[in-house]
């Protein structure tokens, strides 16, 4: 598997994410495929050094900034997935909470308290111009299924109902059936590049800055 790291800066906020994201790209040596992210601005789709989020509420609140996501392969089988690897060694925080529940860390991560961490959500859409789903929950704060977004998973999700599985559909933002809706109309039709728009839920989360440097998207072929 080739591995491109690419570095975003770190500043210092109350809240903010990604200080390094990972672009991945798996696929046979004959291939033609390419992968690149670049985060970007909602309020004026510039390209912006980092993903991050101000004026921070304890509830689930979207980032200021998107992933525009550009891919091509000329295989069968491939996919675009995206997910967290906060328990790797080069994490940074790097997760030590508990791993019974099967949420294991996938969202971002406390600096100072490193067991407390921030879940995380996603939505995908084919352009920048159509609204963006409501992000709906409960009284509890959990993402209502089938309503636009679906929760991060971690690498090392292993616990509970829904393990990580690399490729797996729940976690492939575009693949050759199109584009993840999470929607009970599951894929739609979409061509590169694609836009993720990511959420993360503060509620009840103690004051300390929260992030990761092991956000992945990850071009793979099956």
């Amino acid at each position: 598997m080739k591995r491109i790291r690419s570095a975003l800066n770190r500043k210092k906020r109350t809240f903010f994410f990604l200080s390094g994201m990972i672009l991945s790209l798996s696929a046979p040596g004959w291939a033609a495929f390419n992968l690149t992210v670049v985060p970007k601005n909602i309020s004026d789709n510039m390209t912006a050094a980092q993903v991050s989020w101000s004026s921070v509420t304890p509830t689930w609140k979207e980032a200021d900034q998107y992933l525009a996501i550009n891919y091509f392969s000329d295989q069968v089988g491939w996919g675009v997935q995206i997910y967290t690897d906060n328990h790797n060694a080069g994490a940074n925080p790097r997760y030590t909470g508990s791993t019974s529940s099967g949420d294991e860390g996938a969202g971002l991560v406390g600096n100072t308290n490193t067991a407390l961490y921030a879940p995380m959500g996603w939505t995908a859409q084919a352009d920048t111009a159509t609204a963006r789903p409501s992000i709906l929950s409960d009284g509890a704060g959990v993402l209502i299924s089938g309503k636009g977004y679906a929760y991060f998973k971690d690498k090392m999700q292993t616990a509970g109902l829904y393990p990580f599985v690399s490729g797996e559909d729940y976690i492939t933002l575009v693949n050759s059936f199109g584009l993840a809706t999470n929607k009970p109309t599951w894929r739609v039709a979409a061509f590169s590049p694609i836009y993720v728009y990511l959420i993360a839920n503060f509620m009840g989360k103690p004051n300390q800055a929260y992030g990761t440097n092991q956000l992945t998207v990850e071009l793979y072929h099956q």
